[in-house]
């Protein structure tokens, strides 16, 4: 779910990326790209991508399952004019553009049996879905 704001948005619950990790995405209206100084230590590229890309069964879009501590996931990858967008910034995008068009993908986002990452969270010990049931 997204929160609107006139120059940003942002995901109302945070993602565990592991267990010591958890990422609160917070997504800006940028009016020029000129404006943006990256830190190299962490953003590859800079680029723009149509959002609703995130919602296209299309052959630049594949995805791969995985799990980790029993945790089942689907790792999505979509190329974009010799761009790579994959992972927890893909997952990200996806349920942004969700929000945005008000609409599911056209694909299969989660492996079968599996939740999206916004409904875990690490309690200090474990990871626990949202709505406490123990992993």
């Amino acid at each position: 779910m997204l929160a609107l704001g006139e120059q940003y948005c942002c995901i109302n619950s945070d993602i565990v990326v592991d267990a010591c990790v958890q990422v609160t995405p917070v997504i800006g209206k940028i009016r020029t790209m000129k404006a943006l100084t990256p830190n190299p230590s962490e953003v590859n590229a800079v680029f723009d991508m149509p959002l609703a890309a995130f919602l296209e069964d299309v052959p630049s879009h594949t995805y791969k399952d995985a799990e980790w501590q029993g945790i089942k996931y689907r790792l999505h990858f979509f190329e974009y004019n010799n761009f790579l967008v994959w992972g927890l910034t893909a997952a990200i995008l996806i349920q942004v553009a969700q929000d945005a068009f008000g609409r599911s993908t056209d694909f299969l986002e989660l492996t079968p049996g599996s939740r999206p990452y916004h409904q875990l969270f690490f309690n200090g010990e474990r990871l626990l879905w949202r709505d406490t049931q123990p992993l």
